[in-house]
Parts: structure tokens; sequence; C-alpha cells
């Protein structure tokens, strides 16, 4: 004996709250899998010694800053300086003695950004 159509019906009405979870999940997944990708990013970049040197010789000068913001890529190639694809690089210079360098770039749906401010420090 067949199943009954009343019951196919219902089993077919109730599939697409199935299929909706599961795409659901599949993005949460995803997001998970950036946001991992994001810190591990961000612990890289925050121990990589070409990168602390830099930020350093911009700490003990902030005319360096000058250099960074005249040609951001340039000043990452020539120091060795390994950055996410597509990271754009800001200085500011809020006074002649202090200095500010953000870089921010996207990893999934995260954007992040981070910044060295030669008064405030580290923030991300």
């Amino acid at each position: 004996m067949p199943i009954p159509q009343n019951q196919l019906d219902q089993l077919n009405a109730d599939l697409p709250n199935h299929e909706q979870r599961l795409a659901s999940l599949k993005t949460a997944v995803a997001d998970m899998q950036s946001e991992i990708e994001v810190h591990n990013v961000i612990l890289q970049i925050a121990r990589d010694p070409k990168i602390l040197k830099a930020l350093a010789d911009v700490h003990d000068n902030p005319a360096i800053a000058d250099q960074i913001g005249k040609d951001p890529q340039g000043f990452v190639q020539s120091r060795g300086i390994h950055l996410p694809p597509g990271t754009t690089i800001t200085v500011s210079k809020p006074g002649s003695q202090s200095a500010a360098v953000s870089a921010n770039f996207q990893i999934g749906r995260f954007r992040v950004g981070l910044q060295y401010d030669t008064v405030n420090g580290f923030s991300s």
C-alpha cells in the first residue's frame, strides 16, 4: 500500500524548513571559518618581527610615517612585510611628534582594522 498523499504532503511541507536551516548553518560555519582566519592573521601580524621593527621605527621617528603615507605598498615591500591581499594602509599625523598607521583588510564578511598610534599604542 502506498504512503497516503496527505502524509507525503506533510513531509514535503516540512522540507523547506530543513533546507533553510541547512543554509543558515552553512553560512554560520563559513563565518566561523572566516573569523578563525581573521584571528590567525591578526596574531601573525602582531608577532611579525618585520612589522614590529617598522612600527618601532615609526615610534622612534614619526617622520617615517610620511614615507609610509607616500607609498604604502613600496614601504611594505622594501621591508619584506607580507600583509593580507587587498590590505590598505593609511597614515595620519595628529601632531609633529606623533603618527598613526592603520592597516585595513577583509576576510570573508569580516572587515578588519588594525592601528598603531605612537601615543596610544595598538588597537583593532
